[in-house]
C-alpha cells in the first residue's frame, strides 16, 4: 500500500508519524512498539500497541498487545 492509499483510510496520516514495517511494509504508526523481526503485511495499518510476537497479514489493528 503506498502512503497516498494510507492517507485516504487515515486522513490523519503524515510521514513524521508513520513509517512503512521494515518486514513486510505495512504502515505502522511511529508510537507503536514492533520488533523488526515481527511480519507487518503490506496491506496491514498498525495504529497503536504492542507486537510481541507473531504475523499480522492485513486489516486494521487499533491496540492492546498481540
Amino acid at each position: 500500500m503506498t502512503f497516498d492509499e494510507l492517507k485516504r483510510r487515515v486522513p490523519s496520516a503524515t510521514p513524521e508519524t508513520w513509517h512503512q514495517h521494515p518486514n513486510g511494509g505495512g504502515w505502522v504508526k511511529n508510537t507503536t512498539c514492533i520488533a523488526d523481526t515481527i511480519f507487518i503485511g503490506s496491506h496491514a495499518i498498525v495504529r497503536g500497541g504492542v507486537f510481541r510476537g507473531g504475523v499480522f497479514q492485513g486489516g486494521e489493528f487499533w491496540g492492546g498487545v498481540f
